[in-house]
């Protein structure tokens, strides 16, 4: 019997070790879904910044091709005999009704003017400014660039 007795305590101090681990266990999973959901939060949070970045690129992108399109406004009011001045319009081949440019002219020298036209795309603005060379009907550009 002494045998027996023996073999039955390693036994009981090894199933003791398991109950007393239980709550290690638990920790170590609660730590481990805790890294997750931290992580996830970076990885959403980092999605929805380039979301924004995207959407304000794109949105800056339409406000300077709107004013460029006021640019090539006051080139064409300009070769038809007009002032190059055009007071805020809507831009006419959007649906939005947040999309306007604005262009004023200075004249230089004879023949030579200075345009800057301001786009509009909702709460964004660019300007630009171009110089133009009128020589009869032909209109040329001495410079354009981006305020």
């Amino acid at each position: 019997m002494t045998g027996k007795s023996i073999l039955r305590q390693p036994n009981i101090g090894f199933k003791m070790k398991l109950n007393n681990n239980k709550g290690a266990v638990l920790l170590v999973a609660a730590f481990v879904v805790m890294v997750g959901a931290i992580l996830t939060i970076g990885f959403l949070e980092a999605a929805t910044s380039e979301t924004e970045i995207l959407r304000n690129q794109k949105s800056g992108a339409i406000a300077t091709y709107i004013a460029d399109a006021g640019v090539e406004a006051a080139i064409y009011d300009l070769l038809d005999g007009g002032d190059g001045n055009i007071a805020r319009t809507e831009f006419p081949d959007t649906a939005d009704d947040d999309t306007f440019y604005t262009v004023v002219q200075t004249a230089v020298s004879v023949n030579v003017y200075t345009v800057e036209s301001t786009g509009e795309y909702g709460n964004f603005e660019r300007i630009i400014e171009a110089r133009i060379k009128i020589v009869g009907s032909t209109a040329t550009l001495q410079y354009w660039k981006e305020k």
